[in-house]
């Protein structure tokens, strides 16, 4: 397990160092509950942790948070580049 472990730490990692990738929101689910495990995850760049077993309303409410905040950064884009549109005009 500590290879799935490690694994999925650097598969964190990896995602957050890409600038093309690095908002896309991660949730981390593991049977891992210690502490020092899930502060792994977090450090690595995850944005949730979710404790298996998963229960579905928990997880349900964390896709939704993720998506709204992928939604306000995608709303902020937009309205950037309009602005850089209109500046540049």
């Amino acid at each position: 397990m500590l290879c799935i472990l490690l694994a999925t730490v650097q598969a964190c990692q990896q995602i957050k160092a890409n600038d093309l990738t690095k908002n896309i929101p991660i949730i981390a689910m593991s049977g891992y509950s210690e502490q020092d495990q899930i502060a792994k995850f977090v450090a690595a760049g995850a944005d949730h942790f979710l404790s298996k077993p998963i229960r579905l309303p928990k997880l349900k409410t964390t896709v939704d948070l993720c998506l709204q905040r992928f939604r306000s950064l995608l709303q902020f884009i937009v309205q950037y580049l309009k602005i850089k549109t209109r500046l540049s005009l």
